[in-house]
């Protein structure tokens, strides 16, 4: 144990015949004239400042115990020195250096883990949108339009429609004129898995045409007369699918009746819907033909 564990720094300054001020306050090293700094330890030679952990008063260098309260200062007393400045310093520094950390990660999440819908804050599942926002349709990864769960490549060409459309059609189940004839002869099928309606619209005497891509369909509401018995079946036949048609595609009930009582002399007449346009003319010979085309965004 040295003279400076035994002893005040200005006990261990006489016997060495220095002043206080010449010795290190920390260690009690001997400070030769123009040292600021001990060359023991690297304490300022006027830098430290020791204060009471119970009290809170200050120790001058030569003091052990506290004046005002007599607790021993020791190892683990808060010491004050010039130096502070550099540690807030240092504490800013690292304080900035996280920020700017948290920064660059919230702007990457932003712009590459946020999705992708304006004022959306939800984390991409699905390329870059959120389960919400994203298309539906399998493994398609682009955003949904407004008011629908699918984008633009996936939703019926129908102006206003919003529902997926089939595989291999531009039209959804609801407007594909090809699924509206089969869901007509469904509906008209008899025990047996056959009737009169699928025979007359597509037997080989079939009075109806249509687009393989389900966009159009023709119907003749009068056969040819060389089918006899079947005229009038045929008639009624033509007569329920225009009028299923009609309403599937919006139109007006009334606009049936009105089509069957125009004559001749009138010519082509056309009306329209949301969905589609009909076109239909009369002739002694073809008797009504009528056509309905599918109109595209």
């Amino acid at each position: 144990m040295n003279n400076f564990d035994n002893h005040s720094n200005t006990e261990y300054a006489d016997k060495q015949g220095r002043q206080a001020d010449n010795v290190c306050p920390k260690c009690g090293a001997i400070l030769e004239r123009g040292q600021n700094f001990c060359p023991k330890c690297g304490t300022s030679r006027n830098g430290v400042r020791k204060i009471c952990s119970k009290c809170g008063s200050e120790l001058t260098a030569g003091q052990i115990y506290c004046p005002k309260c007599g607790t021993k200062y020791g190892e683990n007393e808060v010491v004050k020195t010039k130096s502070l400045p550099h540690l807030r310093t240092a504490f800013v520094a690292v304080i900035l250096i996280e920020l700017i950390v948290l920064l660059a990660y919230g702007v990457t999440w932003y712009f590459n883990i946020r999705c992708q819908e304006t004022a959306c804050f939800n984390a991409a599942s699905k390329g870059e949108y959120c389960s919400e926002h994203v298309c539906q349709y399998k493994n398609c990864e682009e955003p949904r339009i407004t008011g629908s769960k699918y984008c633009l490549n996936h939703i019926c060409s129908v102006p206003g429609c919003v529902n997926r459309k089939l595989d291999g059609s531009a039209y959804c189940s609801e407007h594909d004129l090809n699924q509206l004839t089969a869901e007509f002869l469904n509906n008209h099928t008899g025990d047996d898995g056959y009737s009169t309606y699928e025979g007359v619209l597509t037997g080989k005497r079939g009075w109806l045409t249509k687009g393989e891509d389900g966009s159009w369909v023709k119907i003749c509401t009068i056969p040819a007369p060389e089918l006899g018995v079947f005229v009038s079946a045929g008639e009624t036949v033509m007569k329920q699918f225009n009028e299923f048609l009609l309403k599937k595609l919006g139109f007006p009930s009334s606009l049936a009746e009105q089509q069957y009582v125009e004559s001749e002399k009138i010519g082509t007449q056309t009306a329209e819907s949301d969905a589609a346009t009909v076109s239909w003319y009369y002739s002694s010979e073809n008797g009504f033909m009528i056509t309905y085309t599918l109109k595209n965004k």
